[in-house]
């Protein structure tokens, strides 16, 4: 798994790439969906609770229509893992 440090400066462009390299194309609109791209970007399981508990009463909600809104679930999820729940 790539280090949480790491994983903050990610681009658009590793968003495009994930989504492609997981096979499915924009918009995202399950979390299924949503949770196998960003299991390729953070080399290691994120889960359906994770992005649930990411996305809950956040900015972010499916469906993501952009690599930057990948990046931004990308973000709440890896803010869940560190315990920072507020949206920033």
């Amino acid at each position: 798994m790539d280090s949480i440090e790491h994983l903050r400066h990610a681009t658009e462009e590793d968003a495009s790439a994930a989504v492609a390299a997981a096979g499915v194309s924009l918009p995202i609109e399950q979390v299924a969906t949503l949770a196998t791209v960003l299991t390729g970007m953070v080399g290691g399981p994120v889960t359906g609770d994770d992005i649930e508990r990411a996305l809950e009463g956040s900015y972010v909600a499916l469906p993501l229509d952009s690599p930057a809104a990948v990046l931004e679930a990308l973000q709440r999820v890896l803010d869940i893992w560190m315990g920072e729940n507020e949206d920033t």
